[in-house]
Parts: C-alpha cells; structure tokens; sequence
C-alpha cells in the first residue's frame, strides 16, 4: 500500500490477510549500483551482506522483538549512515 501504487486488493482483504499470515514480509535486494554502503561499517555490516529494501514491512512480535533488541547492527547504521 502507497500513494503511487494501486492495490490489487482492497484494504479489508490485504489486513485480514497479512493480519492472519504465519510468516513475516520482508523484501530486499542487492542493488550493484547501490552507493550508500559506507566501507567504515566493515567487518559488523559486510558489503557482500548489504542489501536495499523496501520502506514496507510486516514483522511477526518474535521477528520484531530480535530487530527492537538489536545491539550490534543499529548502532554501526546510528554511527555511519547520516543524511548528506
């Protein structure tokens, strides 16, 4: 759901259906033209390991609760990727 995309569904189908899912929705991909990798993130966030995904996601409360108590990555995004 966006403001530039039209669903192919409407609104109760898509909530009742991701509301019910037992999976978590993530998207991602390696993008070779992807310039926001900082190298200083190496060895924690490898560039081989980085991805560019979706501004939209669903996570279970197990998947959320991992991604909320993140120590590691988080702190590398806090400390090396700034808005220019």
């Amino acid at each position: 759901l966006s403001d530039s995309c039209i669903p192919l569904y409407n609104f109760t189908y898509t909530y009742e259906y991701i509301m019910s899912s037992p999976r978590s929705f993530v998207d991602s991909f390696l993008d070779h033209k992807e310039i926001r990798y900082n190298p200083k993130m190496d060895p924690i966030i490898q560039r081989d390991k980085w991805r560019k995904g979706s501004q939209w996601f669903v996570l279970l409360r197990t998947h959320a609760e991992v991604v909320a108590s993140d120590n590691t990555i988080f702190p590398v995004f806090q400390k090396h990727c700034k808005r220019r």
